[in-house]
């Protein structure tokens, strides 16, 4: 340890220790950032435009390049939005969550999620946009086709046919979720004894 302090080398090792969570909490801000200038954009379409973002409204608006892929796609697809960050819950099954959006395209009615990851790997993010509908059918609204997840990585790269999901096996994708809140509801209720 020559030529440093045991302090400065103990705050060198916490640091080191945990720079991990730094680049952990820098994603989870980025994503939150885009989350939130998404929903305003949505919810400014929601208000005066009938649900459409329409593009004439959007040019030069931000400079974040997931944005504006989600954008892009949404003004491609002719998306009519109807919510966005809705809080729901569900008495039934004692759960809450915040649906990134809801919409209509190609005329069927979807329950939708942003995702900000490097890719999609599983049907999490369809249980849990299943979930979502659950709720938001236990609170009066209907008719929903499915589930659309939209990927949009931070690199800025996106395909539309690689980085967007669509589901319509609500059943199943619902049974997953119901399964893993099981799981966890045990597993956090089961005490061990020694």
């Amino acid at each position: 340890m020559d030529g440093i302090s045991a302090e400065d080398y103990f705050n060198l090792l916490t640091k080191a220790k945990n720079a991990h969570c730094q680049k952990r909490d820098d994603a989870g801000k980025k994503g939150t950032d885009v989350h939130a200038e998404i929903e305003e954009i949505i919810k400014d379409a929601i208000k005066n435009f009938n649900g459409i973002i329409l593009k004439e409204k959007i040019i030069g608006l931000n400079e974040n390049k997931q944005v504006q892929n989600f954008t892009d796609w949404a003004i491609k697809n002719k998306i009519k939005f109807f919510e966005s960050e809705k809080k729901m819950y569900s008495e039934k099954n004692w759960v809450a969550g915040t649906v990134d959006f809801t919409c209509e395209i190609a005329g069927k009615k979807y329950v939708g999620d942003i995702k900000t990851s490097s890719g999609i790997y599983g049907r999490e993010p369809m249980a849990q946009c299943a979930a979502y509908r659950m709720m938001l059918e236990e609170m009066g609204e209907k008719d929903f086709a499915g589930s659309v997840i939209v990927n949009i990585k931070k690199t800025g790269k996106f395909n539309e046919e690689k980085d967007v999901y669509w589901s319509e096996d609500y059943e199943e994708d619902l049974n997953l979720f119901l399964g893993a809140l099981q799981i966890y509801r045990i597993i956090k209720n089961t005490k061990f004894t020694k």
